[in-house]
């Protein structure tokens, strides 16, 4: 449940928001603490979320009717307003500034928000960068960003692509695979050329019971790392699904050729032919 929470607020799903918001609050009457709770592996919430994602109506409702901390940190000390300026939009930016965010609140690595900020300086360490005043600061930040609002980096895709690895991951070990593979597809929205999310949404298929996606992404996966034992598994595990047994049998042993200490493949193999076995009896019956 905290996942989807999470998945709205990226998405800027406002009405599933506030539904899942009361749903996880249980009548308490804590609703704050029911949204501030929710968070990835790497302590990311809903505000970094949709602070980074440019969902300014989602901000609004978390800043203004739940009145979240805007300066709650991450397990890396990032605030809000630091994924809001990495994702170069003004608008969330300025909206920030003007309800209490920090820009000299400093991350673990002494680095505040207005270092993050394009066009402003080096990376200095905060002890040895001026204190801007917030209004100066806001009006410079503000411009650059607005002329560079259409434009986003690499270090800004690496960052959000990071974001939905870890809500994947999260949303996996929950046994949310739809959730999970909306997270891995908007990844690959960012960077199609990754196996790994190929190999992780071909599982999400597999759990859902649909052996023609899997095999797609385990196909796709294979064609990017071909000597890649985990991808031989993912197209093996989906043809079992499709009952091609004799295909299956085959991935698994391309895959137990590369890695033959891998027990997870010998056995997979081993039930791929014990099928292939099984069905050619009954058909010759």
């Amino acid at each position: 449940m905290q996942v989807m929470l999470l998945n709205a607020a990226y998405n800027g799903d406002l009405r599933l928001l506030k539904k899942l918001v009361r749903v996880l609050d249980k009548g308490r009457g804590r609703l704050r603490e029911a949204v501030e709770v929710a968070r990835t592996e790497d302590g990311t919430w809903a505000l970094h979320l949709a602070a980074g994602n440019e969902q300014l109506e989602v901000c609004n409702y978390l800043v203004e009717a739940l009145r979240v901390d805007v300066n709650a940190a991450d397990d890396k000390g990032r605030t809000p307003l630091v994924f809001a300026v990495i994702s170069e939009n003004a608008a969330v930016v300025k909206y920030l500034l003007d309800h209490g965010a920090d820009p000299n609140k400093a991350d673990d690595d002494r680095l505040a928000p207005l270092h993050s900020a394009a066009g402003i300086g080096p990376l200095y360490p905060i002890d040895l960068c001026p204190i801007w005043p917030g209004s100066r600061f806001r009006s410079m930040l503000a411009m650059d960003l607005e002329e560079k609002e259409l434009r986003e980096d690499e270090h800004v895709a690496k960052g959000k692509i990071k974001q939905l690895k870890s809500l994947g991951r999260k949303a996996t070990e929950e046994n949310d695979y739809f959730n999970a593979s909306t997270f891995y597809t908007k990844a690959m929205d960012l960077d199609p050329d990754d196996p790994t999310l190929f190999s992780n949404r071909s599982l999400c298929w597999l759990r859902m019971g649909d052996g023609k996606k899997a095999l797609q992404d385990a196909l796709e996966c294979r064609e990017m790392r071909p000597d890649w034992p985990k991808a031989c598994y993912r197209q093996g595990a989906s043809l079992m699904l499709l009952e091609d047994y004799e295909s299956a049998s085959e991935a698994f042993f391309e895959g137990f050729k590369l890695e033959p200490e891998n027990v997870e493949i010998e056995h997979a193999l081993r039930e791929a032919m014990e099928s292939l076995k099984m069905s050619k009896g009954s058909k010759a019956k």
